[in-house]
């Protein structure tokens, strides 16, 4: 493993390589960032530790360009200690670790021990980053991945929750082993059960032939249960027996199949509130959680942006070796500016997208300011109302009540304008909503609660039962649907 120290004083380049450090650690010395640039073209280095003083290069530029080149270098500015404050508040200087001129070799070899050790468990679950944020979560997945305890792991979509799943299990006992995730909220709630806990031949209508589930083909590895808020509560209570019995029965089985199997777990829901809304078993939620990981957003760790900029554009130039496209200093101010208003996904498309239509081109800090201020508009933040929640709720399904109601006027005079089309077949029962010029709206107007029932039957009608998608129809969040089925007696059969 190689170091490269860039250096005018020799002090410096000697002081690693003359303290105790691993023996298969190696120390390469130039005095010239130019020189540093050009060893790193030829060879691969772990670390960079170089000098603030180094006269042929501003340090800036120095870490801009190695950040280009390699955005997962570990990187060490050394100054006086006096200077370190100021040194690290430039744009790049935020992803640079900084040591103390006057500290000892023992100190810098164990700064760079820590590193590496982060490095690698980022660099393992191909998360790109150099954020306070993001290594504390790289030294809590070195903390338990050895332990062989669930993880509950919570973030935002986009945020990355797979990925820390992954370095979990590799830098574990189970490393090499199967490594299975499944996306809970993928399936319906009869599939699901299938697909975690397989099923015999005959179960169900389909079922041709035995098939083993998750649980049994990671036998000895990890499965990873992403979106776990979504499953049922009779899926809850055999997962929560898996869990603490190493034990389940197929689908339509008999036979008690043992599994030895380490299971993480993943959402971007509360399930503390859905616990406490009656929606997520109490003691599946203490029992997955034992530890918890957040993950922190990309708006939290915004001097990862830049790095996370250059990455996207190598990966992109791999697939096309032609492009030349950069992003300005400003356009990276801008971007890590605080105002990103999206994920790591939502990042990607962006700097994606902008490389591929402006090939060859600067990407500009006005291009990112426009494209910034077109997404602020889509997104809109929470404003202090003063009403309750139950409060908006009610006004939200009544406005789309009260358009939908023009809506149907509207419809009802555009028929009546037409006349009575020509009879061509009879039905032999009326046409569900069917809409006739003479109806009349009834006498007695139905309540706001009766309204809004019906809107929900309706909505959970149309997607056959499917409660996330009635919530997306509805313009409502699923925590607010669950709990209007609840109120309104909307359980399946009624």
């Amino acid at each position: 493993m190689k170091f490269l120290i860039v250096s005018p004083a020799s002090e410096l380049r000697e002081k690693p390589a003359s303290t105790p450090h691993p023996p298969d650690w190696e120390f390469v010395s130039v005095s010239k960032a130019a020189e540093a640039l050009g060893a790193m073209k030829s060879e691969k280095f772990a670390a960079l530790i170089f000098d603030a003083a180094v006269a042929d290069l501003d340090p800036g530029r120095l870490v801009k360009r190695i950040l280009q080149r390699e955005p997962g270098l570990i990187l060490i500015a050394v100054a006086p200690g006096s200077e370190l404050a100021g040194f690290q508040k430039g744009l790049f200087f935020q992803s640079v670790e900084a040591f103390p001129k006057e500290g000892s070799g023992e100190e810098l070899v164990a700064l760079l021990e820590e590193s590496l050790k982060i490095q690698s468990v980022l660099a393992k679950a191909g998360i790109v980053g150099r954020s306070r944020a993001l290594k504390k979560v790289a030294l809590e997945i070195l903390a338990v991945g050895p332990a062989e305890l669930t993880v509950l792991i919570t973030g935002e979509s986009g945020s990355g929750k797979e990925l820390v799943a992954k370095s979990i299990a590799e830098n574990s006992p189970r490393a090499g082993k199967p490594f299975l995730a499944v996306n809970c909220g993928a399936f319906a709630e009869g599939v699901l059960e299938s697909e975690l806990f397989g099923h015999e031949r005959g179960a169900f209508t389909g079922a041709v032939a035995q098939k083993k589930g998750v649980f049994e083909l990671a036998a000895g590895g990890t499965i990873f249960l992403d979106e776990i808020g979504e499953i049922s509560a009779a899926t809850q209570v055999k997962l929560l027996r898996v869990l603490e019995e190493k034990a389940f029965f197929r689908v339509g089985g008999k036979e008690e199949i043992k599994v030895d199997v380490r299971a993480l777990a993943a959402t971007n829901r509360d399930l503390s509130a859905a616990v406490a809304e009656g929606r997520f078993r109490a003691d599946l939620y203490y029992r997955l959680g034992v530890v918890k990981i957040e993950l922190p957003t990309l708006r939290e760790r915004r001097e990862d942006i830049p790095l996370l900029v250059f990455h996207f554009l190598n990966q992109l130039k791999k697939s096309n070796p032609s492009l030349k496209t950069e992003f300005s200093e400003g356009a990276l101010e801008e971007l890590s500016g605080g105002l990103w208003p999206g994920n790591i996904r939502e990042l990607k498309n962006f700097v994606e997208s902008r490389a591929l239509l402006t090939p060859g081109r600067l990407v500009t800090a006005e291009e990112v300011r426009q494209h910034l201020s077109r997404a602020g508009g889509e997104r809109h933040l929470p404003v202090a109302t003063g009403k309750t929640v139950e409060t908006a709720e009610r006004e939200l399904v009544f406005q789309a009540l009260v358009q939908l109601s023009k809506e149907v006027r509207e419809l009802k005079e555009i028929v009546r304008a037409r006349g009575p089309a020509p009879v061509q077949w009879r039905y032999e029962r009326p046409v569900p909503g069917e809409i006739s010029p003479e109806a009349e709206v009834p006498a007695a107007t139905p309540t706001l609660e009766e309204m809004e029932k019906e809107t929900i039957r309706q909505a959970l009608r149309e997607v056959e039962g499917n409660r996330k998608k009635a919530a997306r129809l509805l313009g409502i969040g699923e925590r607010t649907l669950y709990r209007k089925i609840d109120q309104y007696g909307l359980r399946r059969g009624r």
